[in-house]
Parts: structure tokens; sequence; C-alpha cells
């Protein structure tokens, strides 16, 4: 990755104040490096060009923190390779950040990463939300969680809503069709006592949005279904 790139980078995140020292900067490019090295095997991510990655893996994850409160403990929901997850736990090590994914061999890249970083927080989880959210030890227990492109709305609310603490966030990435998913979702933020209190457009620079979602109250018992319920019949 080319330093004026790179210099180019750290300035646009300090213009948004972003905390990006030369330090951190380095242990990004390690980052990068590591997953650009996996990647020629596992197929992890299609974002290897330079300046996406850092648009789109790093500062995403940078700009999220912004509604991280200290000490929060996070869930990265469809985290695949680690991603949001890595970078918010390298700019905030004050928070725990747990990486939720299903895939096997994105949970190996991210557990081995995060040891090459010396990341001294966290774990990553090779379960599906939906079925985290049945246990007790995780259900209702972390203060954020954050998903990118892991499904439609009212399919994503029934997903994570139930592993948020009264009080929690949910953090969604949305792309361009984030209108529709929003009209669509009434009824699943209903019967899930969530709402939608802040929607940042043009998140990132892209075309879509992030939507800060506040759980209200405890999720009922009957919430989430089994199977594939959710996706087949969405709330």
């Amino acid at each position: 990755m080319s330093s004026p790139l790179w210099q180019q980078w750290q300035a646009q995140c300090q213009s948004r104040g972003l905390p990006v020292s030369d330090a951190l900067l380095a242990r990004f490019g390690q980052l990068y490096a590591l997953l650009l090295d996996a990647n020629k095997t596992l197929n992890l991510t299609r974002i290897t060009d330079p300046a996406d990655f850092l648009n789109r893996h790093i500062l995403e994850g940078l700009l999220l923190t912004a509604h991280i409160p200290q000490n929060a403990r996070v869930g990265d929901v469809g985290s695949g390779g680690g991603f949001p997850a890595l970078p918010m736990a390298l700019l905030r090590p004050d928070i725990t950040v747990t990486a939720i994914e299903a895939v096997g061999k994105k949970c190996r890249f991210r557990e081995a990463t995060a040891e090459a970083l010396q990341l001294q927080k966290g774990r990553t989880l090779s379960l599906r939300s939906e079925d985290m959210a049945r246990d007790t030890q995780y259900r209702e227990a972390n203060d954020v969680l954050t998903a990118r492109a892991v499904a439609a709305l009212p399919v994503l609310l029934e997903m994570t809503v139930p592993l948020l603490k009264p009080q929690g966030v949910l953090l969604a990435l949305k792309g361009s069709r984030y209108p529709e998913e929003v009209a669509g979702s009434h009824n699943a933020l209903k019967l899930l006592s969530a709402e939608i209190i802040t929607t940042e457009e043009n998140f990132s620079g892209g075309d879509g949005a992030l939507l800060v979602i506040q759980k209200k109250a405890t999720t009922l018992a009957a919430y989430p279904r089994k199977g594939g319920l959710i996706r087949k019949n969405p709330l």
C-alpha cells in the first residue's frame, strides 16, 4: 500500500475526528497484509484494493465507534473475517468485541489475526445470531451490535434485537434501498420493542445509511423464532 494513500487517508480520518496515529496506521497496514495473504486461499473478501480496503473495511468500522459508549460489550453480527470487529477493537481497546460468524474458516482467520495484532479483548463465536439469542448466556448480553450486509431489516431485527440489553443499540449498515427496508419493518420494530432513533445518510461517503436502532424493553420469549421461519415469514 502506497505511503501517499495512507497519509491521505489518515488526514481524512483526522478531519472526521478519528484519532488515527502513525502507530495505529501501521497496525492497519499489518491487518491489510494479513488479509491479502489469507485471501489467496480462503476467499475471505472481494474488497482487496487498497483504497477500498481503507474506506470499506477500516473507515466504516472507525466511524461506528462514535456510537459505542466506553467499556461497552459489542457483538459484530455476520463479521466475516473480522470486519468491522477488528478495526473497532484496534481503535477502541476499552471495548470488548465479539465477532459472530457462522463460517468456520472466517472465524479461524479472525482469531489468528487478533492474536497477531495482540488484541487483548474479544473473541470469535462460530454461531448464528438467532441461535445465540435462544441461549441464556448470550441473550440480552450486549450493549451494542453491529451488522453490515447481513439480511433485510425485518429479518435482521429478529436475528439481533434479542441479543441486546434493554436500551442497547443496533448499528445497522444498509444499502441504497434502505428506505424500502425501513418501510417494511414497522411491525418487526413494534413486536421487538425497538425504535430507529437516528438515520445517517451517505454513511462513510456511500449511497446507503447507518440506522441506529435502540431496544426499548425486554424481548418477548417468543423471539427469535426457530429455523428458517425468520426468513421465510418475516415479522
